[in-house]
């Protein structure tokens, strides 16, 4: 019994070890290594260059189970961060992590957000405020320029519901050209709006992946436009859409003083038709003997036409430019 017990206890031994070290594998084999850009105590600037910092910390949005999971003052628990690691292609792309255009997930596994895209560890490196990545190469092998579709395939802009909407018609498609890539989302506009520019066969995007717009004369950088088809300018040319401050400021022609004075007269020469309209309205009701002639009700009905008419068109010259889209379509 005793030898029985012995070999028993030997095998428990074995096992436990066993599993012991199998699970130390998976857990290694869990661990995922990241690239970053620069060294611990240093930050990549916009201009790709790495300088000291000692005030720096992480702040990165993972994706985890269906959602975006911040992680500030830290990273994801499986990652290991390999130091002065930077992807190699022949123009690697900068882009700010708050921008959130580029979300890894716990994998290590990146969706490039603009570029429509998922690249591995080996094309990319994080930094604290900034991500390094190369995008997958076009199909002759050279680095594709990025150009972006605002709402992504199978959808279209609705500037009357202000959103992207579903759209699945296959004869809306959007050419750029070779050596291009069609990505997804909206420029960024800081400090100003999103406008539409006009359409894309006004243009052309240059093999910098600029936006020279021909009838203006203005160029539009890489990254700052993006081109859709609109609802309500549904044709053959997708629209631009771009930021306000890289189009040339619209100079309103100014009315001189006859014109002030017309659109002066105007509405206090409605104002007083109105009131004796409404005076002759007021003296035939006081006529109860002719109500009964057709005469008498033809000039009632056309008076009171008249009297309608001239208190809206009061209103929209007192207004003016001031009245809004929905009470200005009613009236």
């Amino acid at each position: 019994m005793t030898t029985v017990f012995r070999k028993l206890l030997y095998l428990e031994l074995v096992c436990l070890v066993f599993l012991l070290f199998s699970g130390r594998v998976k857990a290694a084999k869990k661990n995922v290594t990241i690239g970053k850009c620069c060294a611990l105590d240093e930050i990549l600037t916009y201009e790709q260059k790495c300088i000291k910092s000692y005030n720096s910390s992480w702040n990165l949005n993972v994706f985890y189970n269906g959602s975006l999971t911040p992680y500030k003052g830290k990273l994801p628990p499986k990652w290991v961060l390999k130091e002065n690691f930077q992807p190699k292609c022949a123009k690697p792309v900068i882009d700010a992590l708050s921008n959130r255009r580029f979300v890894p997930n716990m994998l290590g596994v990146a969706l490039l957000v603009e570029y429509d895209q998922k690249i591995t560890p080996s094309q990319y490196c994080i930094d604290y405020n900034y991500s390094l990545f190369c995008p997958n190469n076009s199909p002759d092998g050279e680095p594709s320029v990025l150009v972006k579709k605002c709402c992504g395939t199978d959808w279209i802009y609705s500037e009357r519901e202000a959103k992207c909407i579903s759209w699945k018609n296959s004869s809306y498609n959007i050419e750029v050209g070779p050596n291009t890539n069609l990505g997804i989302g909206f420029p960024i506009c800081t400090g100003t709006n999103q406008v539409v520019a006009g359409k894309i066969n006004q243009g052309q995007v240059l093999p910098n992946g600029t936006l020279w717009m021909n009838s203006s004369g203005v160029s539009i950088p890489a990254g700052n436009f993006c081109l859709e088809f609109i609802l309500e300018q549904l044709d053959e040319s997708a629209s631009i859409i771009t930021c306000q401050n890289y189009l040339p400021p619209v100079i309103l022609p100014t009315s001189d003083e006859h014109d002030g004075l017309k659109f002066t007269i105007y509405p206090i020469g409605l104002a007083i038709s109105a009131i004796f309209l409404a005076a002759t309205l007021a003296a035939g009701s006081l006529l109860p003997a002719s109500h009964h002639v057709l005469h008498w009700r033809c000039q009632t009905n056309y008076v009171a036409c008249l009297l309608v008419g001239y208190v809206l068109l009061c209103i929209t010259q007192v207004v003016g430019t001031t009245l809004t889209y929905s009470p200005c379509f009613i009236i």
